[in-house]
């Protein structure tokens, strides 16, 4: 389910109010042509409905081209009939109970372009933009619609959005939403073709029907330009967006509130900026501790606990007055991790908090001193031994990769504490192999193997995208802890006898499980693909590098 609409109620379209996917209406329109033609009652509409349902193809489209004739004639009163006709007919169609606007558009794809040629006929009555944009924003409830409209009639969309006459301003804006909700990648259209400036203006400066019919829609359209686009974060930065989503936090938290600012917050605190901004704003950061403390498995629970992991790397750093609220957090992380099954905390969000806890250890010594005294190492490994079987009942690749760099920060100090728990617990933290028998899921990229081998590193040009960042990094990070864990050992007595065979026993069993993880990936890769980043490139040589020393490793002190 689309996070939007995670909260959001069904259309629920009662007279000639303007009703969007989101449930809010915008009232009756004022725009009226009524001298012009006698309107088809509701009982006729569902009834050529009810037709449409049961003829076949060539009916539905001869009837719907007998329409576009119309609507295209010269004549004012045959064309604002023909054109008030599609729109109750797209009303209607458009709920559960009749499904027929799919079959009208799919028998008909010229129809939506033929409409959109009023937009711009300048002869024609101001009163059908409302009529326009009313068949534009219940074709846009189906996916096939918001293609059609994506396709053929995008310039006129943006024509309308540029409207001053509200409910034409409320189709055209949740016309555009759903088509965002629908067709993801329809962003780079709208990025490459819309002012995103207008719509920060719009919602920065409200006036009375934008603010309480149209401000969480376009909060919400907003996060979606804003994705991965460093571009637009900066924009909405710039323009002061974060500052009015915090404010909007901090004096309403009803759900649909907090699930959209959230949401947008979430994408914008990957900015530089932004960053620094909601760091040292400390009513913020007491109101998101707070919102995380309050664990559970939310869709807005996941909201702030990726904010919390986008802030991790710098939190730390400046965290201000902020520190007795962190120690606070921290010991919440480490018991929501510890005992997930009794808060029923799902993979996912466990997945988060571990993130967030290896960036939390990276550099301060106090955190890793807290964690480590709450014995989150023992449950890491617990989690390394768990069985994986599917993406949805284990952690992610990204958790995994977060697990071993937990480990690897917390145990830099060589003491008998860490040299003990990494003796006892040897097996589970060298045995990787697990982590890449995942059986076949949902997700296609979870089961998509890198084809590695000391062999075939002059092969990394075939190595998709997907195949290294999804595996890389965890392998990667469990090689450096390897590396780590044999210089503990080697430092705690070099010359010693018995540290000696323990040393040796190790490097041994490292070097068969890491031929064992290069066999596997060979034999088990799915698809090659050519690489075109500089970056994958640069990993896989980093990775090799640890392999061969590991393998290469001599079997005395």
């Amino acid at each position: 389910m689309d996070e939007f609409e995670y909260f959001i109620d069904e259309d629920n379209d009662e007279n000639d109010s303007v009703e969007s996917d989101s449930g809010i209406s915008t009232g009756s329109s004022t725009n009226s042509i009524s001298s012009f033609y006698e309107e088809p009652t509701n009982d006729m509409i569902t009834e050529i409905v009810k037709e449409i349902n049961s003829q076949n193809p060539i009916f539905i489209r001869e009837m719907i081209l007998f329409s576009i004739n119309g609507i295209l004639s010269k004549d004012t009163r045959l064309s604002s009939s023909a054109l008030v006709f599609i729109w109750k007919l797209f009303k209607l169609t458009s709920s559960s109970d009749y499904p027929a606007v799919e079959k009208i558009l799919f028998n008909c794809p010229e129809l939506l372009s033929s409409i959109k040629l009023l937009i711009f006929d300048q002869d024609n009555s101001k009163g059908l933009d409302f009529y326009v944009g009313g068949v534009f924003h219940y074709a846009s409830k189906s996916k096939i619609g918001c293609e059609q409209i994506l396709e053929y009639s995008i310039d006129g969309l943006l024509e309308m959005i540029k409207s001053t006459s509200p409910p034409v301003v409320y189709y055209s804006f949740t016309c555009m939403h759903n088509i965002l909700m629908n067709i993801p990648k329809s962003r780079e259209l709208f990025n490459k073709n819309y002012d995103l400036s207008s719509l920060i203006q719009r919602l920065i400066c409200p006036d009375e029907i934008f603010k309480s019919k149209l401000e969480l829609i376009t909060i919400d359209m907003l996060s979606r330009l804003a994705t991965e686009n460093d571009a637009n974060k900066q924009l909405l930065f710039d323009k002061h967006v974060a500052h009015k989503c915090v404010r909007t936090l901090l004096e309403s938290q009803t759900t649909k509130v907090l699930i959209v600012n959230g949401q947008l917050l979430r994408i914008m605190s990957t900015n530089g900026d932004c960053k620094s901004y909601l760091i040292q704003n400390p009513e913020f950061i007491d109101f998101l501790i707070g919102q995380c403390l309050q664990i559970n498995n939310s869709y807005n629970c996941r909201v702030f606990w990726s904010i919390i992991l986008n802030l991790s790397d710098k939190l730390l750093i400046e965290i201000g007055e902020n520190k007795g609220k962190i120690i606070e957090l921290i010991n919440a992380m480490v018991k929501f991790v510890k005992d997930f099954r009794r808060f029923s905390i799902s993979f996912e969000i466990v997945g988060l908090i571990l993130c967030c806890l290896s960036n939390f250890s990276c550099h301060q010594e106090w955190v890793k001193d807290i964690i480590w005294k709450r014995g989150i190492q023992f449950t890491i490994v617990d989690f390394l031994k768990m069985e994986r079987k599917s993406s949805s009942n284990y952690l992610s690749f990204n958790a995994i990769e977060a697990c071993y760099r937990c480990l690897n920060h917390i145990i830099d100090k060589v003491s008998l504490t860490c040299i003990d728990f990494i003796q006892n617990n040897h097996f589970q933290i060298v045995s990787v192999l697990e982590l890449l028998k995942i059986k076949k899921c949902e997700d296609d990229l979870h089961h998509k193997l890198i084809c590695l081998s000391i062999n075939d590193i002059k092969k990394m040009q075939s190595y998709s995208k997907e195949e290294v960042r999804n595996l890389l990094p965890p392998l990667r990070t469990w090689v450096i802890l390897m590396r780590h864990i044999l210089k503990i050992e080697f430092i705690k007595n070099p010359k010693g006898k018995s540290n000696r065979k323990v040393y040796q026993f190790m490097v041994k069993s490292i070097q068969n499980e890491v031929f064992k993880v290069l066999n596997f990936l060979r034999n088990k890769c799915l698809q090659k693909h050519q690489i075109r980043s500089q970056e994958d490139d640069e990993a896989l040589k980093e990775l090799m590098i640890h392999l061969n020393f590991l393998i290469n490793l001599k079997e005395t002190a």
